[in-house]
């Protein structure tokens, strides 16, 4: 099967200074940007269908398994290129 048709590309405004430090904190526990916006989205996502259960709210969240795998020092990604 191939990953790539579950995927899409997303592009959104973020203050430069707050995506200064998100690149810097993931470079320095050696993530990917975009892993650790995967694991948060999903892990808001989770959170939200608590609150939405105990409203008795139908709400349906398809969990996505997220792997948070340490970025190869030798690789060079497109997010270095920021």
């Amino acid at each position: 099967m191939n990953h790539q048709n579950n995927y899409f590309l997303m592009n959104f405004r973020i203050p430069k200074q707050l995506k200064d430090q998100f690149q810097q904190t993931c470079r320095r526990n050696q993530y990917f940007m975009t892993s650790e916006l995967v694991r948060l989205v999903t892990h808001y996502l989770i959170e939200e269908s608590k609150v939405h259960q105990v409203l008795k709210a139908p709400v349906v969240v398809k969990q996505v398994p997220v792997i948070r795998q340490p970025a190869p020092a030798s690789i060079q990604s497109w997010e270095s290129s920021y």
